[in-house]
């Protein structure tokens, strides 16, 4: 498929400075940044089953809270040991 689209010339600029510094030719890299942005998904897709879960758990915000200051300091203890190493 092959469409024409207007890019404002700033755009077009910038795309062909970072198709350069990718090494690739400029339909190359704009078809491959479409690609990226259209099956990317969003956040609202990514997050939708955790958010289904913490409903389905009825746990309160507190709780939640709770449980992710828990899981963030494990990981920075964890980080701090392997520093140590």
């Amino acid at each position: 498929m092959s469409i024409t689209i207007d890019l404002p010339s700033e755009v077009e600029t910038e795309l062909r400075k970072k198709a350069a510094a990718d090494g690739k030719d400029f339909q190359h890299f704009v078809v491959e940044t479409l690609k990226i942005k259209a099956f990317k998904p969003s956040l609202d897709e990514i997050l939708a089953p955790f958010r289904q879960e913490v409903e389905e758990s009825e746990i309160s915000d507190d709780e939640l809270d709770a449980l992710v200051e828990e899981a963030r300091e494990e990981i920075y203890q964890e980080k701090l040991a392997k520093e140590r190493d």
